[in-house]
């Protein structure tokens, strides 16, 4: 068995409680008031779980006690090198809540866009929370129902003439990273007539705009910590 093989036996049988669980989401627990989530810390405690899922769940802890899991990310406000040049943020919790959850350790590590998805690809990296489900998606990965949720946002440069005010004039410039779900989403959606120009990340997003080849690089809200001085963002979706 390959690696590539591995780690779809791994996700198929931890994807079951991430399914049930809502990667967090848990039901409400009336004793504690309405507002009070249960927090499972234990997967063996998560409803419906099976006496088969359970045993091959420990089997799977068992074998990658040693080497545990990665889980990849970009650098942005969720992501971040802390002091002591560890991952902090939101996802470095998510990974020690996780690997509670399942006894076997989960690592936060940041990459550029193109190393993520090919790591998933080809099974260097186990897991990832940046990944947009598509339906061609769903069908080179295992995926869980969102458990996050992010803004798309316009980067921009303070100063700037208002995007409706460029629309007037001629169609809009905006960069998109190549590859994301996000230019998909706002070109159906958009009034605006747009031409599209894509970058592999989102430094280079910042050239793009730097030279004035796009009025603004579109993106999720959460990459707004790699972005220099100078420079806002907008909400753009949901509207």
């Amino acid at each position: 068995m390959n690696l590539s093989c591995i780690k779809k036996c791994v996700w198929a049988a931890l994807f079951f409680a991430l399914l049930l669980t809502g990667a967090g989401c848990a039901p409400v627990n009336p004793a504690a008031g309405d507002d009070a989530p249960v927090v499972y810390t234990d997967f063996r405690d998560i409803p419906g779980v099976t006496a088969e899922e359970i045993q091959a769940i420990e089997a799977l802890a068992a074998k990658y006690q040693d080497s545990g899991f990665s889980y990849g990310t970009f650098p942005s406000t969720e992501s971040f090198t802390a002091p002591d040049g560890t991952v902090g943020g939101f996802s470095a919790l998510f990974c020690d809540w996780m690997s509670q959850l399942f006894g076997v350790r989960f690592t936060p590590a940041t990459y550029d866009w193109d190393a993520l998805y090919n790591g998933l690809l080809n099974g260097q990296i186990d897991f990832s929370g940046e990944i947009t489900a598509t339906p061609e998606r769903r069908g080179l990965f295992n995926m869980t129902r969102p458990f996050v949720q992010r803004a798309i946002v316009a980067y921009r440069r303070n100063g700037a003439l208002r995007l409706e005010e460029i629309a007037q004039a001629r169609p809009l410039r905006f960069g998109f990273l190549t590859g994301s779900n996000t230019a998909g989403l706002i070109l159906a959606s958009s009034p605006y007539d747009i031409t599209p120009i894509y970058r592999d990340t989102l430094e280079d997003g910042i050239v793009l705009l730097n030279s004035g080849e796009a009025d603004a690089f579109l993106a999720e809200e959460h990459g707004e910590a790699n972005m220099p001085d100078g420079w806002h963002i907008e909400k753009i979706f949901p509207i």
